[in-house]
Parts: structure tokens; sequence; C-alpha cells
């Protein structure tokens, strides 16, 4: 589906984007329709990940959202999962997509150097673009 017809036919399901304004898709449940991932927030402190999917009669449909302070998403097998934290530490937390509702499956603390990271099979790292 295009962002842009999603976001403006159903503008009362979005956030006003100001300050953080970026989308991606991504097809979190590998069922060959892509998940709408809408990223706003006017500060580090108040970013969420809102995530969309259609529903069998081709209606938008709200999953959940993902706090999205100091975080980046990856694409797993049939997961998202969201890394957070800052100077090569913090958290992370894996979800998979359930009758069109996030649930949050495994989440733990890691940490990133260049020989050992908790995140290396976590998947890819979801590309954002402007709106």
């Amino acid at each position: 589906f295009e962002v842009v017809s999603a976001y403006f036919d159903e503008p009362e399901m979005f956030d006003e984007a100001t300050g953080y304004s970026e989308y991606a898709y991504c097809d979190i449940n590998e069922d060959n329709t892509d998940e709408l991932i809408i990223h706003t927030g006017n500060s580090e402190g108040d970013r969420v990940y809102n995530v969309y999917t259609y529903d069998e009669d081709n209606r938008l449909v709200y999953v959940g959202a993902i706090e999205g302070w100091h975080a980046t998403l990856y694409d797993g097998d049939g997961t998202i999962t969201k890394a957070a934290g800052m100077s090569g530490e913090g958290q992370y937390y894996t979800y998979a997509m359930k009758n069109n509702k996030l649930k949050l499956v495994k989440e733990g603390n890691y940490t990133w150097d260049e020989n050992s990271s908790t995140l290396k099979n976590v998947g890819k790292e979801i590309q954002f673009k402007n709106y």
C-alpha cells in the first residue's frame, strides 16, 4: 500500500508528525503484506513507531505502538526487534504479530562491539524514508 494515500485517507489514525516524520514498510508476520510503520515524535523522548496493516477487507488496521527512544528497528524472521540504548549497550524487545496485534515475545539486555553482539541475528535494520 502507498503511505501517502493511507496517511491522507485516514488522518485521524496517525499522530501529527512534526519532529520525526518517517515511514517504512516491513512484512512483520511474513504474510506477503507489508505493514506500514509510521515513526513520529517531537523529540528523542517522545518518539514512537506506530504499526498498521490491512485486514482481509482491505481496511487499514492499527496493530500497535513501539516506543522509539534512542531506538533502531530490525526486521527478523516473522518478528520485529527494537534495540534501544546508547554507548554500546541497552535493551532489546522482539515483537511478533498475532491477530493483527503486536505481542512482545522476547526481551533482554545487549552489548555491542566489533567482536560480539547479542543483536547479531535479529535481522536487517529497517530503513525509514521521510514523508
